[in-house]
């Protein structure tokens, strides 16, 4: 009688070696993948926080000015960074509220990522300055008021930077 043919076990089921080739490209491949992964999302964050920005200002800007003066400019500037001290004075007043001096307090991963953010934009506006739409410009105002927060749109609205000096000059008007 004969022998009954041998499986064959395909490639993907053998056994690599470690140290062979196919694992260094396996590994190459991997790693590969996850840098590029990594740099994409970095990428959205990214634009995730400046469209966050760009609607912000939308949204809080006078919609019955055609153009704003660098000072109109500036003192919105300062109002985008303080958007924060309302909700930061509402989780105070609900950490307060009990017994809670000796626990963590609640939404204390709320705080932290808006100190996070605070200081982040701090440190940009006192250096090298804020990156905000250019308002100073007729037809840059008309084309932010008629964007809908399209990505794609977002390259052909013009952007100027507000520093710290902007807002001491506006101090020393006053």
């Amino acid at each position: 009688m004969p022998k009954a043919p041998k499986a064959k076990l395909s490639d993907s089921r053998k056994p690599i070696h470690p140290n062979s080739r196919k694992a260094g490209n396996i590994t190459r491949d991997k790693s590969h993948k996850a840098r590029v992964d990594g740099s994409r999302q970095q990428k959205s964050l990214k634009k995730d926080t400046i469209l966050d920005k760009y609607l912000w200002f939308q949204a809080n800007m006078d919609e019955t000015k055609d153009m704003f003066s660098k000072r109109e400019l500036t003192e919105l500037v300062l109002k985008y960074m303080k958007r924060f001290e309302e909700e930061l004075e509402q989780i105070a007043i609900v950490n307060s509220i009990g017994c809670r001096a000796n626990s963590k307090p609640q939404h204390a991963s709320r705080i932290d990522s808006i100190k996070f953010s605070q200081d982040r934009e701090n440190n940009e506006f006192i250096s090298t300055g804020l990156e905000v739409p250019n308002l100073t410009k007729k037809g840059n105002v008309q084309l932010f008021k008629a964007w809908e927060g399209d990505m794609r749109f977002f390259d052909n609205i013009e952007r100027i930077k507000i520093s710290q000096r902007d807002a001491d000059k506006l101090k020393k008007d006053s």
